[in-house]
């Protein structure tokens, strides 16, 4: 799975602003495992990071930055 996070066409905000911010988001999809599920959903049962941020800018110059994440999602419990 990859995380994108797209900043203001004007450069807003700036560089360390979206690296907090996608490291928070990235921080928020690992900690999925342990939040309650259902029965008759799938379960992530596990998520971390597989690379390293990427701050790569649109052709436009309008600022992104990338995280990819290994994602492990196992079947429901309850297949009735």
């Amino acid at each position: 799975m990859t995380l994108e996070l797209y900043g203001d066409p004007s450069g807003w905000p700036g560089p360390a602003a979206m690296r907090r911010a996608l490291l928070a988001c990235a921080a928020v999809c690992i900690e999925l495992p342990e939040a309650p599920g259902q029965a008759d959903h799938a379960v992530v049962s596990r998520v971390r990071p597989s690379g390293v941020l990427i701050d790569s800018a649109l052709a436009t110059g309008q600022p992104r930055w990338l995280m990819g994440l290994l994602v492990t999602i196992r079947p429901p419990t309850d297949l009735t």
